[in-house]
C-alpha cells in the first residue's frame, strides 16, 4: 500500500513538473506608449525570457523587476524571469514609480531579482543608479555597454556569481559597487577613474589580479578589502591609500608602493600574513596611521627603499619598526657589470623571454617603466612567458651569484 501510495506522489509531481515546464514561455513585447508593459502581458510570472523594445518608465521597469522575483519593497513574488533583454528599449521618466531621468537605470531597479541570470543593459544607458542590480545573487552575466559613464553605489553589491566586463566610457566607480562579488575574477578599471570609493570590490574572493591605472589618485578605505589578490599594481598617480585597503589579502606576497604616494591609512596591509616583500618607491617615507601590516610581518617582511633613504626610513615613525629595510637601485637603471656569462633573449620578446647563465642565478624580478613589478621568479627556470604582458619596454633585474644585474627588454 505504501509503494502504491510513494508511485502516485511522484507521479503527480512529475506531471505539475512537466505542466510548469510547458507553461513556461518567453516573450517579445514593443510598448510604444511607457508605462503600459503591466497591460501588454498575459501570464507574467510564467515568462522565463523576455525581450522588450519601446519606451519603458518606472512602471514598466517595477513590472519587470516583479516578474524577476522581487517587489517593490523587496519582497519575493512567484515572478520566474531569469534572462532579461532590454537592448532594444529606451528608458524614459514618467510614471507612479518614476526613474527621475532618461537613460537611467533608476536606484534599486532590480534589487533582490534572484531570479535573473542574464541581463543586456540598452545601448543608450548612462548611469546605473545606486543597488541597481544589489542581492541579485543568480547573476552571472550583464552587458554593460560604452554609453554608460557612472556606477553606483552598491550597484552590483551581493551578486556572487557576477561576470562582468566595466567598459572604457566609464568614469565613476561608487562604493560597494561590487562588494561581494565572490564569482568576480578579473576586473578591467578604465583610464578614466579618479578614484575607487569604500569597499569598491571588498570580499571579492574570487579576484586573483588587479590593474589600477594611472589615473586613479585615491584608493579608498576597504577598498579590495578580503579579496584573493596574489599581485597588485598600483598606478603612479595614487597619492593616497585608504584604511584596510588590502586588509585580509592572504594572497599577496609582494606589493609596491609608488612615489606619488604621500599618506596610507591604518591597516591598509593588515592580515596579509604571505606578505614578504615591500617596495617603496618614494625616497621620504609616506605619512601613514600604523599599523601599515600586521606586527608580525613588521618583522619578517622585506621593506625595500630607494638608494640614499635607508636612514630616513629607519628613524621614521612607523617605518623604523620593520626589522629588514634593504636599500635598492631603481629598477629601470641599466648596471654596468660584465654580463658576458648571461644571456637575455630574443629581445624584442612576444611570447617566452629566455635568461641563461654560466653563474648561479638567484632571483628574477621584471619591472614596468614605472619601476612596479609586474613578474617575478623566485624558483629559476631558463624560459619566462611574456604573453601576457601589455607591449612596451620593461627591465629584467636578475641576481647572479650575488651580484645585482639589470637588463632592458621590449615585449612586443
Amino acid at each position: 500500500m505504501k509503494i502504491k501510495f510513494t508511485f502516485k506522489l511522484l507521479s503527480v509531481i512529475t506531471c505539475l513538473l512537466l505542466t510548469f515546464n510547458l507553461q513556461a514561455k518567453t516573450a517579445t513585447v514593443h510598448v510604444a506608449t511607457a508605462g503600459t508593459l503591466f497591460a501588454l502581458i498575459d501570464d507574467r510570472y510564467l515568462i522565463t525570457e523576455l525581450i522588450v523594445t519601446g519606451k519603458l518608465n518606472g512602471d514598466d521597469m517595477l513590472t519587470i523587476r516583479e516578474m524577476a522575483g522581487s517587489d517593490e519593497k523587496g519582497y519575493a513574488t512567484a515572478g520566474m524571469l531569469a534572462i532579461l533583454n532590454l537592448e532594444g528599449a529606451n528608458i524614459v521618466p514618467g510614471g507612479y514609480h518614476n526613474t527621475g531621468s532618461d537613460n537611467t537605470i533608476r536606484e534599486s531597479a532590480f534589487y533582490k531579482c534572484k531570479k535573473l541570470t542574464s541581463v543586456t543593459i540598452p545601448n543608450s544607458i548612462t548611469s546605473i543608479g545606486s543597488s541597481a542590480f544589489s542581492g541579485c545573487t543568480g547573476l552571472t552575466s550583464v552587458n554593460i555597454p560604452n554609453s554608460v559613464t557612472s556606477i553606483g553605489y552598491s550597484a552590483f553589491e551581493g551578486c556572487t556569481g557576477l561576470s562582468v566586463n566595466i567598459p572604457n566610457s566609464v568614469t565613476s566607480i561608487g562604493s560597494s559597487a561590487f562588494s561581494g562579488c565572490t564569482g568576480l575574477t578579473s576586473v578591467n578599471i578604465p583610464n578614466g577613474v579618479t578614484s575607487i570609493g569604500w569597499a569598491t570590490f571588498w570580499g571579492c574572493t574570487g579576484l586573483t589580479s588587479v590593474n589600477i591605472p594611472n589615473s586613479v589618485t585615491s584608493i579608498g578605505t576597504q577598498a579590495f578589502c578580503d579579496c584573493g589578490l596574489t599581485s597588485v599594481t598600483i598606478g603612479n598617480n595614487v597619492t593616497s591609500i585608504g584604511s584596510s585597503a588590502f586588509s585580509g589579502c592572504t594572497g599577496l606576497t609582494s606589493v609596491t608602493i609608488p612615489n606619488s604616494v604621500t599618506f596610507i591609512g591604518s591597516s591598509a596591509f593588515e592580515y596579509c600574513y604571505n606578505l614578504t616583500e615591500i617596495h617603496s618607491k618614494k625616497t621620504t617615507p609616506p605619512g601613514l596611521n600604523p599599523p601599515l601590516v600586521s606586527s608580525q610581518i613588521e618583522k619578517t617582511c622585506k621593506l625595500y627603499v630607494p638608494k640614499g633613504s635607508l636612514s630616513a626610513y629607519r628613524s621614521a615613525y612607523y617605518w623604523r619598526n620593520f626589522v629588514n629595510i634593504i636599500e635598492e637601485d631603481d629598477a629601470t637603471a641599466i648596471d654596468n657589470v660584465s654580463t658576458q656569462n648571461l644571456s637575455v633573449y630574443p629581445n624584442p620578446a612576444k611570447h617566452d623571454l629566455f635568461i641563461r647563465s654560466d653563474s648561479p642565478i638567484e632571483k628574477i624580478d621584471l619591472y614596468n617603466q614605472l619601476g612596479q613589478l609586474v613578474l617575478k621568479a623566485t624558483d629559476f627556470v631558463e624560459k619566462i612567458d611574456v604573453s601576457h604582458l601589455e607591449a612596451g619596454i620593461y627591465f629584467v633585474r636578475i641576481i647572479v651569484d650575488g651580484t645585482v644585474v639589470t637588463k632592458k627588454i621590449v615585449v612586443k
